[in-house]
């Protein structure tokens, strides 16, 4: 929030949300995720549901987390600069 009471940045939070048990915390199944091939899959469609949706909070940031074990991959700067590309974003309207 700006000095001024304005909002200056958003933050994107993930769930998942499962047919019976309804929304469960990224705490219970983004472990499993990692321990998988399955947080790259996760983590870049957070990456581009993060570029959607600041387009409909013009001047505003967004702040994402991203995976420890993801952050050990080299091929995060290759998606990150893909997906950027993709959607027209600018790097500087995240908060990583």
């Amino acid at each position: 929030v700006d000095p001024d009471g304005s909002v200056d940045a958003l933050e994107g939070l993930i769930r998942w949300r499962h047919p019976v048990r309804s929304l469960i915390s990224p705490a219970e199944f983004i472990p499993i995720a990692e321990r998988s091939t399955l947080i790259d899959m996760v983590g870049e469609w957070v990456f581009k549901r993060a570029c959607a949706d600041i387009g409909h909070f013009p001047g505003r940031r967004i702040s994402i987390n991203v995976s420890g074990e993801q952050l050990k991959r080299d091929e995060i700067v290759t998606m990150c600069d893909r997906v950027l590309r993709e959607t027209g974003r600018s790097a500087s309207q995240f908060i990583i």
